[in-house]
């Protein structure tokens, strides 16, 4: 895996010392079966009969494997996250900028993934989580709103006609043949990266969802951010059948530790074009 942490995707580090506050804290683990209602906000999807409080931890295990959306109508605060060894499925966070989901004490992610909903014309949504403690990402874990963009054509840079790729905090390339014109223009910032990344092209009848841009992360911890495994916000790459015609630009990532940052192993942080 690609070793990529730049400084602009750490922006931020703030001064501060780690902090912990799961002790004590109640556990109520997701038993949402299979085939049901997939939101966090149905009592009937936890152990203990309503959704996770603020002085509860939200636990995922590997006896429930099922995906889970913390909706809207979920609580926006609660005491800890913990995605355990064996959960892998995917949660999936309606959150838009400015109204993160409040964990006050640690999140540990060990498996799965996290994620936001894919955008369209308007990029709603994006991955916002405020951390009192600290945030550890292992090896198999991932926090990826690669392709939870721009739908194509659609956001500030996107690619002018078929054949140019989409623009971001880098211009996107221009059509291969030598053809006149310029690509879209770049936009954005490297130290307060919050937006998320502009459609590609696509051919007519190109299946849905192919060709969005890279969506966005924004994640303050008070302690410690150890990435063990990956942390993705890319432009869709996929071509199947030769339908994507120019690549969608790469999303944001802002990760803002009180501690310090700490990675290893096969780690990767990147928000790459398409």
């Amino acid at each position: 895996m690609k070793r990529l942490l730049p400084a602009a995707l750490l922006a931020g580090v703030l001064a501060g010392a780690p902090c912990s506050r799961a002790a004590g804290m109640a556990t109520n683990r997701w038993i949402r079966a299979a085939g049901k209602d997939a939101r966090a906000s149905l009592a009937e999807n936890w152990s203990l009969g309503h959704a996770p409080r603020k002085n509860e931890v939200a636990l995922f295990t590997a006896r429930h494997p099922t995906a889970a959306v913390w909706d809207e109508a979920a609580p926006r605060e609660i005491g800890g996250l913990v995605l355990d060894e064996g959960y892998l499925s995917v949660l999936t966070f309606e959150t838009t900028a400015g109204k993160p989901v409040k964990v006050d004490g640690d999140v540990d992610l060990r498996a799965g993934a996290l994620t936001h909903p894919q955008n369209g014309a308007d990029a709603r949504w994006s991955l916002q989580l405020r951390v009192g403690g600290s945030l550890r990402i292992g090896p198999d874990a991932i926090v990826s709103v690669t392709a939870k963009g721009f739908a194509p054509g659609k956001g500030p840079a996107p690619g002018l006609e078929p054949g140019w790729g989409a623009s971001h905090g880098g211009q996107g390339a221009p059509k291969s043949g030598g053809e006149s014109g310029r690509p879209a223009l770049v936009c954005g910032s490297i130290f307060e990266p919050s937006a998320c990344g502009s459609g590609g092209t696509v051919a007519e009848g190109a299946p849905a969802g192919l060709g969005h841009g890279g969506g966005a992360i924004r994640i303050e911890a008070g302690g410690d951010i150890e990435i063990y495994g990956a942390i993705r916000a890319d432009g869709d790459g996929r071509n199947p059948g030769n339908v994507l015609l120019g690549g969608a630009a790469g999303g944001s990532i802002d990760l803002r530790a009180g501690g310090r940052f700490r990675w290893g192993g096969d780690f990767a942080v990147s928000a790459d074009g398409g």
